[in-house]
């Protein structure tokens, strides 16, 4: 603790030299609000996935194009299912003829306008009992070597490789609010152009910090906001269920980068479920519950963080809302999630708590470490019975197996 207290400080004192201006965060959620590139639809040829639509404008049709050859295009049949949350949710029928793959989402408004997301829908033609999904976590884009981002491409191109059902990443694509302007774009654009399977995205930390220094100040959500919008969602592959969570979820004063008080009490690193999502997940456990093969879940923080109920502050002093250790561990055990595949540390780690067991991969590309790599889960009649862990070694733009 005084360790973390003192390397604040120092950064603190760094920090107090001017501040420039920080960028608006470049919008790449605009009216399509679902699905998106990190929260896709996957759905089987002839079947239908849900479309929502901001903004109050007139939908004329929308469309798929094939990632992999943006001349193939798929019309999409809509029906209007009416609001929710205040916006236009509709029925998008997918043609029975379509071919199975990843495929980008378009929707054209009657007044001229469009609006597309990369890579928000695959088509299968089956869901299969048996087959692997990717874990990884902490890729840490634009840290380290610049030439490290070429050695991150290969981990992407990998896993990809590998022909996954889908992915699924637990967090930290960045490092610091002072380059969020650069490392959010640059990370979007990384996802959108090298992966070719479906890719799940929760925050981490690092996405999430307020750095009041610049004018105005820079808050991480409003970049992951404006770039990704979802932060916790569920999905069923067949019959087994999904839930991204997003547990690093606290107030701006409690994600302030240069807080003494945060370093003190540690609320840059802990894990924190907010009320409002800890009502969804409740929820969306109890409807999974009998009627998924298995549950698994995904998120950042490791489990025994949870700040939930704590007392926090050396002046205002107050106890944090939300669920502690025990409560979240009773919650996963009482609608019989089997796996929770968290991030954060580097390094692999496996623990287990009643009926659940927590996972934890190491970084995918973060520039200080000198292992990376991914975990490839396997899953047997839906349920999760296995993993490899693929490792490499970084040296500038290479990567190097390690057995």
């Amino acid at each position: 603790m005084v360790k973390r207290v003192a390397a604040m400080l120092a950064a603190v004192c760094v920090a107090m030299a001017a501040a420039s201006v920080s960028a608006e965060p470049a919008a790449r959620v605009k009216d399509i609000r679902s699905p998106l590139l990190n929260s896709p639809a996957l759905v089987l040829r002839g079947g239908e996935f849900k479309l929502v639509v901001a903004g109050g404008k007139q939908v004329a049709r929308a469309e798929l194009s094939a990632t992999a050859d943006a001349t193939a295009k798929v019309p999409l049949s809509l029906a209007g299912e009416g609001e929710e949350n205040g916006r236009a949710a509709f029925s998008a029928s997918v043609p029975q003829g379509a071919a199975a793959g990843l495929y980008d989402l378009s929707v054209f408004f009657t007044d001229g306008s469009s609006d597309s997301q990369p890579h928000a829908v695959k088509l299968f033609d089956e869901f299969k009992k048996d087959f692997h999904f990717i874990h990884f976590t902490d890729m840490h884009f634009n840290t380290g070597d610049p030439e490290q981002n070429e050695a991150r491409a290969k981990i992407i191109r990998s896993m990809c490789d590998s022909k996954p059902e889908f992915i699924v990443f637990s967090g930290d694509l960045g490092l610091r609010p002072a380059t969020y302007d650069a490392d959010y774009p640059f990370a979007y654009e990384q996802l959108a152009s090298r992966m070719t399977e479906p890719v799940f995205l929760v925050p981490g930390n690092h996405e999430m910090y307020v750095d009041n220094n610049f004018t105005p100040s820079i808050d991480g959500l409003d970049y992951w906001n404006a770039t990704f919008d979802v932060k916790n969602m569920a999905f069923d592959y067949g019959s087994l269920r999904v839930v991204g969570i997003n547990n690093f979820e606290w107030e701006a004063n409690f994600r302030d980068w240069w807080n003494i008080d945060n370093a003190f009490f540690g609320t840059q690193g802990l894990a924190r479920i907010m009320p409002e999502q800890w009502k969804w997940l409740v929820a969306d456990l109890k409807s999974a519950k009998g009627r998924a093969s298995d549950i698994v879940a995904f998120m950042h923080v490791p489990l025994d963080t949870f700040a939930g109920g704590r007392m926090i502050g050396l002046k205002d002093r107050q106890k944090i809302s939300g669920p502690d250790k025990e409560r979240f561990v009773a919650l996963m055990n009482e609608f019989g999630v089997s796996h929770v595949f968290v991030g954060h540390m580097h390094w692999n780690e496996e623990k287990q708590y009643g009926n659940m067991k927590q996972i934890m991969t190491l970084t995918a590309g973060s520039g200080g470490d000198k292992k990376w790599g991914y975990r490839k889960v396997y899953v047997k009649d839906g349920k999760v019975t296995g993993w490899d862990i693929v490792t490499f070694a970084p040296n500038g733009a290479e990567l190097t197996p390690i057995d």
